[in-house]
């Protein structure tokens, strides 16, 4: 019997992107930032080894555009849609059944894995019969369990939901009230390019796991905002 040499540290990253229809004015960006981060995360091939990166987008139904994927290798991705309701539920469901087979594979490739980090932005408000709450209690019950950033985008947000979804009160974030949107949107995909080459560059040197940067023009937000 052989020991499998460790593969080194990686850390899984969850993008989970609103694709509901409030999201119609802005989803080009959102697209035109998609492509920048694997154009620029491709170029750092150091910080790209140690994370393995994967794109969902959701609305009355969760879509899975991207698995647990090297960024050194990525490729082309489809683009983000608007139309529908938003249901935070698809999302958690789909984020439950990836994270503990993601990292079951990449144990098995014989890579030590850090604690995922999930990266939810929505720019709405849950509809009414979206169980999303037992549906993040049963991702937040795994073993796996993920760090869980939240950013509301734009002013239909609600602040409580956000800071509910959050897994800690410095992982919950909106934008100001009045903020142009679209510039609001591309600076949250500025920073998870960023959040993505720290945390990457980060956990390749055994020097730490998540390293995340808060988007300009948002804010974290009050644990008694009502």
């Amino acid at each position: 019997m052989t020991n499998m040499e460790p593969a080194g540290n990686v850390l899984p990253i969850y993008f989970v992107a609103d694709e509901s229809g409030s999201m119609r004015n802005v989803v080009a960006e959102m697209n035109t930032g998609m492509r920048s981060l694997l154009d620029e995360i491709s170029l750092q091939p150091f910080a790209a080894a140690a994370v393995r990166f994967t794109v969902i987008g959701f609305n009355n139904e969760a879509r899975c555009y991207l698995s647990n994927a090297d960024l050194r290798y990525a490729g082309e991705l489809q683009p983000f849609i608007s139309n529908h309701q938003t249901y935070f539920s698809t999302a958690f469901d789909m984020l439950s059944q990836l994270i503990p087979q993601d990292i079951a594979n990449l144990k098995a490739e014989g890579y030590r894995v850090n604690r995922p980090a999930v990266f939810f932005m929505t720019d709405g408000y849950p509809m009414d019969d979206d169980m999303w709450e037992e549906a993040r209690a049963d991702l937040m019950a795994l073993p796996q369990r993920p760090n869980l950033l939240c950013f509301g985008l734009g002013d239909g947000v609600n602040a409580s939901i956000i800071s509910q979804m959050a897994s800690s009160p410095q992982y919950a974030y909106k934008t100001a009230q009045g903020a142009d949107t679209g510039k609001m949107l591309a600076n949250f995909m500025s920073s998870l390019t960023q959040s993505v080459i720290s945390s990457g560059n980060a956990v390749g040197a055994g020097a730490g796991s998540l390293q995340a940067q808060v988007p300009e023009g948002f804010l974290m937000i009050d644990a008694d905002e009502v």
